[in-house]
């Protein structure tokens, strides 16, 4: 994406409560090459708004089961002017169908179905539905302004209609007049998202990157069921946001097809504009009906064959033919003596974060086969580009716990890192990988005591005093305890002669007590970077303090080895130096 957004979230907070119609996936746990060649197109000639008449007669397109659009019908309603904006009106229609009828209205997924006049021009894409849920009563975004990727200015979320106009909707009987006040909203767009349980994407998300409406699908292998040629005016339209271990996908409806190029939605996902998503078909096995709210599209989905590169606000187009370059998200990770590599491609930066925390989630239910808590080693190696271009590697390890759920507490660190490297403008991300050993384990070490040796004696300077002579060692060690299990580390410090007759206060610090590392407000790769580095491992013990003589400054902080827990505590103390 030419500036990196949170394209899940984005889209997801567009499916809160506005709407944009996607499907929900039933199987389908990755993305098939395109095997079919690409459609003709109808390259479709719009209609003119200015020209419409109450009551004229509309028929269009939709896929309500397999990949064959059927037709529907339906009658205007009359226009809003500038309801989308200065100079963007919205058509209000009345549709008819045996599905629409079966379904109780517009679908989830229908979005960008095409609906023609009586001469055969194009006059919109059906993309709006009314606010109070299902209802066979629509907006149509016009056909002649999609087909100009307009979209500096913002369109709002909700569309209000006046006493009038929601009097002309009740009296369709398709809605009763204060339901026709509340106006028109996107249809919805929940993500789809395969390779994880439906019970990880039901929690309040805790992130800005995690999409606020997602629905699982299936886990199975990818269905190509429906090969690229049905991508045609009417068929169902997939912009997918990642392929392989976890398939993030929104479905909506094709408006038009000219010259290998693809035009639908009738909204946008997150309105980047310039974009990179991959464009897929999908097969519908049923409209799912839901009387409290949309009903909504069940599919499969099939062929990836183009790249979706407009994401405008009245529409996302795309072209037939290359898919679109993919980062590389790797889920590597041991369980015991189960062992288990999982890699899912993602196509638009902005999508790497939440694709990151499902691969993780995902691959912990396969391999631990369980929910609950725990702890685990994670090595990280990010590769990417700067914005100037040059090459970068980010590396990293730690311990993570939880006391509740190690695969979803766990998978939040390294998509964090990964969403604030791509709001980072001009920073591309070509791999992220992450190397992990979980443990049952999810207690830590505490620390117990802190001794001194002294005179061939271990001595307790807890909270108390240790004295060491200057120009020899300062021998300390911390004993440690989490449960019946225990470990001691040990610190040797050269107290350097010029700091004779001075004195400081030691802090002994579990690598936990610590906190996490501080990359939240940091806007360059360097600076994330240098947080990275400064970290403190959570299973290592810190000795902090510094002596200061004259003019001279000593810093004795310095890191245990890794121990096999992460560690809990604080312990003082103050040092002589004679």
């Amino acid at each position: 994406m030419s500036t990196p957004r949170a394209s899940l979230t984005r889209l997801a907070a567009a499916g809160a409560g506005l709407s944009l119609g996607v499907a929900l996936a039933t199987t389908g746990g990755g993305v098939a090459p395109a095997r079919a060649a690409a459609p003709p197109g109808d390259c479709a000639v719009p209609f003119p708004t200015v020209d419409l008449q109450v009551d004229d007669v509309l028929h269009g397109l939709t896929v309500a089961r397999g990949t064959t659009p059927e037709p529907f019908t339906g009658t205007v309603l009359g226009v809003l002017h500038d309801a989308l904006g200065p100079g963007r009106d919205l058509v209000m229609a009345d549709l008819d169908s045996p599905a629409l009828a079966r379904a109780g209205g517009v679908w989830e997924g229908m979005s960008g179905s095409p609906a023609y006049a009586a001469d055969g021009r194009l006059v919109g894409a059906v993309s709006w539905g009314l606010g109070y849920g299902g209802s066979t009563i629509v907006g149509l975004t016009p056909f002649e302004a999609m087909q100009r990727y307009l979209g500096p200015t913002s369109t709002p979320t909700r569309i209000r209609v006046d006493a009038t106009t929601a009097r002309r909707i009740a009296a369709t009987g398709e809605a009763t007049r204060a339901q026709a006040a509340e106006g028109f909203r996107r249809l919805p767009t929940p993500v789809t998202v395969t390779g994880v349980s439906p019970r990880r994407l039901t929690p309040a998300p805790r992130r800005p990157y995690l999409p606020t409406d997602v629905r699982g699908g299936g886990t199975g292998g990818a269905g190509a069921a429906a090969p690229i040629g049905t991508v045609v005016a009417g068929g169902s339209l997939a912009a997918v946001l990642s392929g392989g271990d976890v398939t993030a996908y929104s479905v909506g409806t094709a408006t038009s097809v000219c010259a290998g190029r693809v035009v639908g939605f009738g909204h946008w996902i997150d309105g980047a504009g310039p974009t990179a998503l991959g464009l897929a078909a999908a097969d519908t096995l049923t409209i799912q009906d839901d009387p409290l709210g949309y009903p909504f599209k069940v599919t499969n989905l099939g062929d990836l064959g183009g790249t979706i590169d407009q994401d405008r606000l009245l529409g996302i187009a795309g072209e037939l033919g290359p898919v679109p370059p993919a980062a590389r998200v790797v889920s590597d990770l041991t369980y015991g003596s189960t062992h288990r590599v999982g890699t899912s491609h993602v196509y638009g930066q902005g999508a790497l974060a939440a694709v990151a925390f499902y691969a993780a989630i995902g691959n912990h239910e396969a391999v631990l086969d369980r929910y609950g808590p725990g702890s685990e080693t994670q090595a990280w190696t990010i590769r990417g580009t700067r914005p100037d271009g040059g090459p970068f590697t980010l590396r990293y390890a730690d311990r993570f716990r939880s006391t509740s759920d190690i695969a979803y507490d766990g998978g939040y660190p390294l998509a964090d890192l990964l969403y604030l490297l791509t709001e980072i403008p001009g920073v591309a991300i070509a791999s992220a990988t992450s190397v992990t050993d979980v443990s049952d384990e999810s207690r830590p070490y505490r620390l117990l005591r802190v001794e001194q040796r002294r005179a061939g004696r271990w001595l307790n300077v807890t909270g108390g005093t240790a004295t060491v002579r200057a120009g020899t060692r300062l021998r300390l060690r911390v004993d440690l305890a989490a449960g019946e299990r225990s470990a001691t580390v040990r610190f040797v410090v050269r107290v350097p002669r010029a700091f004779r007759d001075t004195s400081t206060r030691l802090r002994l610090l579990g690598g936990e007590s610590t906190g996490s590392p501080d990359l939240w407000g940091r806007h360059t790769v360097r600076s994330l970077a240098t947080a990275l580095a400064d970290d403190v491992r959570d299973d290592v013990v810190r000795l902090d303090g510094s002596l200061r003589g004259p003019d001279r400054l000593r810093s004795l902080t310095r890191d245990s080895r890794i121990q096999d827990l992460s560690v809990r505590g604080r312990l003082r103390l103050r040092l002589d130096v004679r």
